[in-house]
């Protein structure tokens, strides 16, 4: 007889009652049956969780009619093995430290049992206890590790809460969208035996009592076609249903209470700078980790899972994704199974979950490295040995400059040993002390699977944790699959408006692992961990993020955009007291001084404006104490060994309030404005490799300051004398002192007399005067053929639209209504045809030609969209706001946002140039771009260009014939665009017969300058450029050192090709007769592109030149604000393209020193 079950519908899911009458017994709570505890863990309550009825569910409630709890009585030997004790035995005094004690009975035991009459198969697993037990004793570790065996053989406690009441919500959606892949998993778990069912509800609750589901959801595993993962949501129900008697398995778990091993980035680093020459490293994944380890079946109740079907349930054994538990249960075995690799004297290895990777060294260092081994044990045994933060067991070592301890994974008490005759091997192997093959010896005795298909053998490159690690150039790096994956994530953001907490944890989380290569980022990640802090008790309630967030999710993406990143691995250095000390006061100002220097700044009314309060001063007054510190200690230590010392030194500084530096998580009380100074504190570049505490450090600025402070201090405060302080100043700084101190003075007092200025084009003396229709001086119109159209952008034939060059139809292509001679009331004036063909003409100069071809490609593809439309004639111009609107719209996934913002520009310029009225609404315009920007296509998305470099330049010169007169002005016109930092159409031509003395330099256009320090400078002046069309620039460069040098390279060319004073600067000799060709921008890309194939190397865009030329400066420590004023940036642009920020700051230490304290003068003058 049977009672009949009740049923509850709470929401999300169903509540089943408790059959009074069962066929089997329940495996659930029991009295003190059970055998003794094996081991307990101090500082973790030891009361068995599954005999205090802390229940998910969670108490013996009657709402269940008829239910009751029943212990299943057991023989002599329990079914499983119980870690902790019950309540009648006396608490654990706490404590900070992971130790295990001996419980009282160890042997006899039945091997994967489970009560007889219950049903049920025994627990199995895939690894063997019996060896693991043999090989823990053997090697002396066993007291280490002493449940483990045990809990091999019948299963572990996974802090799975006794359930009270049965729960089964449904599965997500993902379950019924991807239900094959999730039948094919089911049927693989069940059929290895890690799934029991299937089971209907009551045959469940017949085996276990009351049970709970949690839904399942199931993912593609990223980056990994066709394969999937499935992950059971124990977290599930997010708050506690059923007034509070049904709460998420995890809500009962302490992960704290299973902490394990994690080999960290810090311990990598640490490990691997350990390493001697030579060293390799290997990767290998355990197969399927989590699902080879059994859970205790009293703990089965609570990871039954819903299987496809009406009333189906099977009962999970297995540890598994998403459990809280999970990475701690497998961590234990993980942990044991590492020591056992260093007690069989392989290593050092580290793990991250399965991920583990294994180093080797070569056999003449073994006695050398087990004596640092030796020694790292005697710190690690002093500073206390295993200690436990959290859920991580780490070990700690000697003290760092930081204050801080050094961390490792493991406590190095056992030595590397020689392996290599323990098997035959390659002789590679042999090389070193162990090898694959040794690792598969132990791990087949002991049962561990490795998927073999992941291996990564030894090598001097490897991929762990997100990162490629280079031994041999001690480098890390950001995966490129990584990169890509992050970069979509940011995307995902960004297109929506709103987002709950844990997708803000999320992309958090990949981006501060990022900060890893990019310690910059940290600063970017401020308005996240803003926003984070927002939630309170609502999490899964969208919110709209702190205005920022997008330009700091926009900086992240450009960074993740960049071809490579990568940086030294960052090792353990000493910190200097540079008796660097700061302060703020909002009465008075900020004050910092260094060693024997000081300097004070005092606040301006009204600085609290714009919600700034003190912590915004105190961040002002870090950010000064820096930058300060950091130039003045670089200068000092230049002279010692290049300086390369001083740059990899971090410095320590003092600060009334250093804390602040580090209060960015949620709760913080500083604003927005304190943010910003932080940002800019830590956004400085860093030297690569360089561990430096608190603080980034930025390239010494101009003691310029902002619009809040004043130099002048409350009293007038010279500045103070450093002693016997005498700088140097390395050769590559000469220019940079120099176009400092052109910053600073009066160029017109200086400005040499034989500078070219731009004048009016001469006139016959004979002719009168004209100031009317004077010639403007242009190009001779190109009369070559026009490519045919693209079968997909071929325009109805038309008067209107003759078929001629893109930068041509601007012009040549006329609306139907377009300027006439009438006045604004329709009556004749006296202008003619000349007049309007004049205005067209005056116009059409305002475009350059290079914009006017994009423009003409533009206007192609509107009206060709319009013949599509069948839009008449009269609706194009002047063109509708719709038809605008629509024309985005239509293009929009097929072209990037750019080239669209750029077609809709040609569209209007044509109006423009005809007459014809452009009205717009712009806010609807411009947003309507915005989403076509977004919705750009992968392939539409432009690469940033790859920066020359002078040793890309020193490849490219190898394969070039300079005795080739063309091949000649190639080379003197790369070197002189790159040192010159110049764009390359500066020195080019755009076509054979483009040539224009007006706008093209010229031989005559070349001058030497020396300034009074004796320094010669080449100087070009440009005479028509972007930014200056009518009085033009200049640009120059000096002479370099090795086989880049511009000026040898400039004057081999005069010597070959001769180039008239009033023709092409790069002239080159072509044919039999040695007639003089203009360097065309085609021509010049071409040569270069195939010497760089020819050198193996990957061609480079032309504005690369300029941009490698931006970097190279910077990296020879020009400043910023100088090189933007050497390359004519017109905005912060240039730092998108610089993929080199760490090296940038190695700045001026080499010779000379006569400038140093010169540049020192002019970047950090007296107050005034």
């Amino acid at each position: 007889m049977e009672q009949q079950t009740t049923s509850l519908q709470p929401s999300g899911g169903k509540c089943h009652s408790d059959p009074t009458t069962r066929f089997f017994g329940k495996v659930q709570p029991q009295a003190r049956l059970s055998r003794p505890a094996p081991c307990a863990w101090d500082g973790i309550p030891t009361t068995s969780r599954t005999v205090k009825q802390q229940l998910c569910g969670m108490a013996q409630s009657s709402i269940v009619g008829g239910t009751t709890r029943c212990a299943l009585s057991i023989q002599k030997r329990s079914s499983s093995v119980q870690t902790g004790r019950d309540q009648q035995d006396a608490p654990a005094q706490p404590t900070t430290i992971v130790t295990y004690a001996q419980g009282a009975e160890t042997g006899g035991m039945e091997h994967r049992a489970v009560p007889k009459h219950s049903g049920l198969p025994a627990v199995s697993t895939e690894y063997k206890p019996d060896a693991w037990e043999h090989q823990l004793a053997l090697h002396g570790i066993l007291e280490d590790f002493k449940e483990l065996p045990d809990a091999l053989r019948w299963g572990f406690d996974a802090g799975i809460p006794a359930i009270g009441h049965t729960y089964t919500p449904p599965n997500s959606p993902s379950a019924m969208q991807y239900g094959e892949e999730l039948q094919r998993i089911i049927d693989d778990e069940l059929g290895k035996g890690r799934y029991f069912g299937p089971f209907s509800a009551r045959e469940v609750e017949a085996l276990l009592g009351p049970f709970q589901t949690s839904p399942l959801s199931i993912i593609p595993k990223p980056g990994k076609p066709g394969k999937f993962r499935l992950i059971q949501n124990l977290s599930y129900p997010h708050t506690p249903h059923l007034g509070g008697m049904v709460s998420s398995i995890n809500s009962a778990i302490n992960s704290a209470h299973f902490p394990c091993t994690w080999g960290t980035f810090a311990v990598v680093c640490g490990t691997i700078l350990d390493l001697p020459p030579g060293s390799q490293a290997a990767v290998r994944d355990v197969k399927e980790a989590y699902r080879t380890v059994p859970i205790r079946p009293e703990q089965w109740a609570g990871m039954v899972v819903r299987l496809p079907g009406d009333d189906t349930f099977g009962i999970d054994t297995r540890d598994c994704f998403g459990l809280a538990s999970g990475s701690g249960v497998y961590g234990r075995v993980g942990d044991a199974g590492a020591e056992l690799v260093r007690a069989t004297g392989m290593g050092p290895v580290s793990k991250w979950v399965d991920d583990h990777v294994f180093f080797r060294i070569l056999r003449p260092f073994l006695a050398e490295f087990n004596a640092k081994r030796r020694r790292q044990a005697t710190q690690i045994a002093k500073a206390g040995g295993r200690q436990q933060i959290k859920s991580r067991v780490l070990y700690f070592g000697e003290p760092l400059a930081t204050g801080k301890l050094r961390e490792f994974d493991e406590d190095h008490k056992f030595p590397i040993r020689d392996l290599s005759g323990s098997s035959s091997r390659s002789t590679e192997d042999a090389a070193f002390t162990y090898c694959l093959a040794d690792i598969d010896t132990l791990s087949d005795e002991l049962g561990i699977k490795w998927e073999t298909t992941k291996d990564v053998p030894f090598g001097q490159q490897f991929p762990y944790i997100g990162f490629l690690w280079d031994l041999e150039y001690n480098t890390v790096s950001l995966l490129p699959e990584k990169t890509e994956k992050y970069r979509a994530a940011i995307k995902e953001w960004r297109e929506a408006p709103a987002h709950p907490l844990e997708d803000a944890q999320k992309l958090y989380g990949k981006l501060l692992h990022t900060c890893h290569i990019i310690p910059a980022g940290r600063a970017y990640l401020t308005n996240l961990e803003r926003f984070m802090g927002v939630f309170g008790d609502s999490p899964f309630m969208p919110r709209t993020p702190p205005r920022g967030t997008d330009a700091d999710l926009e900086w992240w993406d450009r960074k993740l955009s960049q071809p490579a990143l990568n940086r030294i691995i960052p090792g353990l250095q000493p910190i200097i007291d540079c008796a660097a000390y700061s302060d703020a006061s909002s009465e008075t100002g900020i004050g910092i001084t260094i060693g024997n220097r000081w300097r004070a700044w005092r606040l301006l009314p009204g600085w609290k404006s714009q919600d700034r309060d003190i912590g915004w001063a105190e961040a002002r007054e870090n950010l000064s104490q820096v930058l300060t510190s950091k130039f003045l200690e670089t200068i000092r230590a230049s002279s010692k060994g290049g300086g390369r010392d001083a740059a990899e030194t971090p410095q320590q500084m003092k600060s009334s309030k250093q804390s602040m530096v580090s209060q960015k998580t949620e709760g913080s009380p500083f604003i927005q404005p304190t943010f910003q100074q932080m940002k800019t504190q830590q956004t400085t570049p860093q030297e690569e490799g360089t561990i430096i505490p608190h603080f980034s450090y930025q390239q010494y600025p101009s003691q310029t300051t902002s619009g809040n402070l004043s130099q002048t201090s409350t009293q007038s405060l010279p500045p103070q004398s450093c002693g016997s302080f005498a700088p140097t100043t390395p050769q590559y700084l000469a220019q940079s002192v120099q176009l400092l101190r052109g910053m600073q003075v009066d160029r017109s007092s200086i400005e040499p007399a034989n500078k070219r200025r731009k004048t009016t084009p001469s006139r016959n003396p004979g002719l009168p005067r004209s100031r009317f229709n004077t010639p403007l001086g242009t190009a001779a119109r190109s009369t070559g053929r026009p490519a045919p159209y693209a079968d997909d952008l071929r325009p109805r034939p038309s008067d209107l639209r003759p078929h001629v060059l893109a930068r041509d139809r601007l012009r040549l292509w006329r609306p139907l209504s377009a300027r006439n001679t009438l006045d604004n009331n329709g009556v004749p004036t006296n202008l003619g045809d000349q007049d309007l063909d004049r205005i067209k003409e005056v116009l059409e100069g305002a475009w350059e030609e290079g914009t006017r071809e994009g423009y003409g490609s533009g206007l192609l593809v509107f009206h060709v969209f319009c013949d599509q439309k069948s839009v008449p004639e009269e609706q194009r111009a002047p063109a509708s706001k719709v038809l605008i609107m629509s024309f985005i719209a239509t293009i929009a996934g097929a072209y990037s946002g750019k080239t669209i913002s750029n077609y809709v520009q040609g569209v209007r310029a044509w109006h423009i140039l005809h007459g014809v009225p452009w009205e717009m609404e712009e806010a609807e315009v411009s947003t309507l771009l915005t989403a076509a920007e977004k919705a750009t296509p992968a392939r539409s998305r432009r690469k940033k260009r790859t920066p020359y470099t002078p040793d890309f330049m020193v490849a490219i010169r190898s394969r070039l014939q300079l005795d080739d007169p063309l091949h000649a002005a190639v080379y003197a016109c790369l070197t002189t665009t790159f040192y010159a930092a110049a764009r390359v159409k500066e020195f080019t031509v755009p076509r054979l017969n483009a040539f224009n003395p007006e706008k093209h330099v010229k031989p005559s256009d070349v001058r030497i300058e020396t300034d009074r320090n004796g320094f010669k400078s080449t100087v070009f002046h440009i005479p028509s450029t972007k930014a200056a069309q009518v009085e033009g620039e200049d640009v120059s460069w000096s002479a370099q050192d090795g086989v880049t040098d511009p000026e040898a390279a400039l004057a081999h060319h005069m010597a070959v090709n001769d180039p008239p004073q009033d023709g092409a600067l790069f002239a080159y000799r072509s044919g039999a007769a040695g007639a003089r060709k203009p360097l065309t921008k085609a021509k010049f890309i071409e040569v270069l592109a195939r010497a760089a194939r020819g050198a193996c190397l990957d061609p480079r865009q032309g504005h690369g030149i300029r941009i490698g030329a931006t970097l190279e400066y910077l990296l020879r420590g020009v400043p910023f604000e100088v090189m933007k004023v050497k390359g004519r940036w017109a905005s912060e642009a240039f730092r998108s393209y610089l993929t080199k920020h760490a090296q940038i700051l190695a700045p001026y230490m080499q010779a000379h020193p006569q400038l140093h304290a010169e540049f020192l003068r002019i970047t950090m003058p007296p107050p005034r």
